[in-house]
Parts: C-alpha cells; structure tokens; sequence
C-alpha cells in the first residue's frame, strides 16, 4: 500500500491523456463503408435465388406484403364501416362545413348487461349532473351516494372506491368527474352488492333511489365545490410565499448543518404546514452534500499520501489504520450520494427538459 497513492495518481493523470487520444482517434476515423462491402456483393447471390424459386419468392412476397399492411387494412375496414356520408362531403366541400362526427356517451362497447330503459333513464342524470355541477358527476357524489345505501363496512372499500371508479383514469374529464362507462359500472356495482346482501331491489327502483339521493346530496356536494375552488386559489396565491418560506428554512438548516438528511428536511418541513421537497430541492441539496463529501475525501487521500512522500509512513500504524478506515467510509458515502444524485437528476430531465443538469 506504500506505493499505491502515488500509482493512483499516476495512472489517474494517464487516464486523462488516453481520453483525448480516443476522442482524437474518433474524430479523425475514416467512415466505414460497410454498405458498398457487404451488402453490395451478396445483390447478385440474392437476385439469382429469387429468380431460382419464382414460387416461393412470390408466396414470401405476399405473406411480407399481408403482415406489413395489417394495420392498414384495419384502417380502410374501420374507415368503410365509419365512412362519412355525401351530403356532409358536399358540406364540406362547398360550404365549408366542419364534419363533426356523432358523439356517444355509452363509450367502448354497447352496455348489454343493462335494459335499455335503464341506460336512457341513467344517461338523462349523468347529463343533468354534468351540466348543473362544477365538477360534473363527480366521485364524491357518488361516494356520498354509496354511503346512503350502506355498501361501504370497511374502510378498505371506502378507499378502493375511489380507484375502482376509474380514479386513476382521467381521460379528458373535468376535474374528479367519472365518465359515462364508470357511471354505469359504479351503478351494475351498487346493484349486484344490494342484491348480494339479500336486499331484492329492481333497476328501475335502483334507478329511482339513485336520482333521489343525488338530488338530496346536490346542495351539499354544491358547497364542496366551492369549498375546493376557494382553497385552490387561495393556495395560487399563496404559492411563491410558501416556496420562499420553504427556501429559506432548508437554506437554514442547510447552512446550520450541511450533512443533515433528507428525511429529517422532510419532516421539519411537515412540522412547518410545508409542502415536501421537490425534485429541484433534492437535486440541490445532493449536490451540496456530495462536494462537500468529495472535499473531505480528497483532503483525508491526501494527508494519506502526504505521509508517504519519503518511502516510509510519517503516521503511527494505530493513526494510518484508522484514517484508512475514514477513507473507506467517506467512499462508501461519496457513492450512496452519487446514486442517490443521478436517481434524482434523471426525474429533473423528465420534468424539466429544457433546462441543464451540470455533473459535479
């Protein structure tokens, strides 16, 4: 181990100058012409085999044909099935009409599983609710409606409620709004546990409870979007206040102690009534800490080879044997940071494209 340091700093300089000579070798490397040599001489071989095997070429031809044009054939089916009509073609033609196409609340396939006078009777609430509500039939309506009927007994079914109703699963929907296909399945739900639980009901009297209930509940639920609007303006508003508070208390305990983790920010910022810390947050706080590490690191490697200058070890065994343990651990610590670091970085690329990420 005596002379290794100076080794390691031999070769880590060497290492250097082999990176330009392979970034000067890239550069200055003649392009590979691998077309013009291989493919090229194999066209004659190929050309006389297909001319060989007329048949089998051709039957190839026609299956490589069918496969790449799948897609294609799909397109011009759905485009026969769904074509647009000529008068609407003339419309748009001549007076330049947009061609908008036939909307249907009823999405995916037809509902089979229910009468037709019940999806009529069920489509006229979801259209009334959607149209009278902020936030459209929402899940907290039906949530509210749910409890009415006593179908929740555990907490469980309470939070899978929620996920079941599609709360993942905001396609093009305002804002906690279930769409039409949820709607129905939310009611096919209610219908088979009341039936389950040995509570006969029909869906026409199923039906009729639904449409009492939620215009019991509309009021209520009418207060909670106000409620809901007001704190979210309300945090708008206070949003740059809030992000230079929480600035300012991680500068704070950034600057009382640089080596503090991140749990423990985390959870000061909680005690706080502070949002967590976000991604930008975390990458500064990694970067900090990791310069920090690597100055102490390269401070204690060389006091270490400091000590070796003259061939023999200026330490006692005891104080060598222990500053290489420190040596050790800070390494250790150096490469959890790392990771930790590049984890967080690669999240900031996704979330913020535009914008640089210097490696330290």
């Amino acid at each position: 181990m005596q002379n290794f340091i100076p080794r390691y700093f031999y070769y880590q300089r060497l290492s250097s100058h082999m990176k330009i000579r392979k970034t000067l070798d890239r550069e200055n490397r003649k392009p590979k012409k691998w077309l013009q040599n291989y493919f090229v001489p194999f066209i004659p071989k190929w050309s006389q085999k297909i001319v060989d095997n007329k048949k089998k070429s051709i039957f190839f031809l026609l299956c490589l044909g069918l496969f790449a044009y799948y897609e294609g054939f799909q397109y011009l089916h759905y485009k026969i099935l769904h074509r647009e009509p000529l008068k609407s073609k003339f419309n748009r033609w001549i007076f330049k009409v947009k061609n908008l196409p036939q909307q249907s609340l009823v999405e995916f396939q037809p509902i089979t599983t229910l009468n037709q006078n019940t999806v009529d009777q069920l489509k006229e609430i979801y259209l009334k609710y959607e149209q009278e509500m902020k936030y459209g039939m929402s899940r907290k309506l039906m949530f509210e409606v749910y409890e009415s009927l006593n179908l929740f007994q555990k907490d469980e079914e309470r939070i899978g409620f929620y996920r079941q109703s599609g709360y993942y699963k905001k396609r093009n929907q305002k804002v906690s709004s279930v769409h039409f296909q949820q709607f129905i399945k939310i009611f096919e739900d209610a219908l088979k546990k009341l039936n389950k639980k040995g509570n006969k009901i029909t869906e026409s009297e199923l039906v009729s409870q639904f449409i009492q209930l939620c215009s019991e509940k509309q009021d209520e639920i009418k207060k909670w979007e106000n409620k809901i609007q007001q704190k979210r303006a309300e945090f708008v508003k206070l949003l740059p206040e809030l992000q230079d508070q929480k600035q300012g208390l991680i500068r704070q305990m950034l600057s009382e102690n640089p080596y503090v983790t991140e749990e423990y920010i985390q959870q000061e910022l909680e005690n706080k009534g502070l949002y967590g810390l976000g991604t930008k947050d975390k990458l500064q706080i990694y970067d900090l800490q990791l310069s920090l590490h690597k100055v102490l690191l390269d401070s204690k490697k060389a006091k270490l080879y400091n000590s070796m200058l003259f061939g023999q070890s200026t330490l006692s065994a005891q104080k060598e044997k222990k500053l290489r343990n420190k040596i050790m651990i800070e390494e250790e610590k150096v490469n959890e940071l790392q990771v930790k670091r590049n984890e967080v970085a690669e999240k900031f690329k996704v979330l913020f494209k535009k914008q640089e990420i210097f490696d330290i």
